[in-house]
């Protein structure tokens, strides 16, 4: 799992040996909070939708494929469905025929919504807590 890794701080940086320890954690420690790994907890129990165009270069595929891996191994997914779109990039208007609805409205998605709000309203909530992970609470 190295396709993000180029974006990692000092992973690839040459001068890194001569970077003051304390100051290289002060420095990664102000970007951790969005190590989306460390989430992950947070999708637990709920439904989800998981979308990609498999062309899309604005946001590799790689790290919705990542994600939803990562989840899988945590078992705690309750309806997890996952779509890589043939010939589509980042935003697309037309899934199957023009005008569609595309990223944001197309059948696959008025689906999945209509699925999420046909499930029972009256859950128990004791039996599914909600957990919140944060770096900073300040970021929530």
């Amino acid at each position: 799992e190295y396709y993000g890794d180029s974006n990692v701080m000092f992973l690839h940086d040459a001068g890194v040996h001569s970077v003051d320890p304390a100051l290289k954690h002060i420095i990664e420690a102000s970007v951790y909070e969005n190590n989306v790994d460390i989430h992950i907890s947070n999708l637990a129990n709920i439904p989800i939708l998981a979308r990609v165009g498999k062309n899309d270069a604005t946001v590799h595929p790689w790290f919705m494929r990542r994600m939803v891996r990562i989840l899988k191994t945590t078992g705690e997914h309750k309806k997890l469905v996952y779509t890589e779109l043939e010939n589509k990039q980042h935003w697309w208007w037309d899934t199957n025929h023009p005008n569609d609805g595309g990223a944001v409205n197309d059948d696959q998605i008025r689906d999945f919504v209509s699925s999420c709000f046909d499930q029972k309203r009256n859950q128990n909530h004791e039996e599914n807590p909600v957990r919140i992970t944060v770096i900073n609470p300040a970021s929530i």
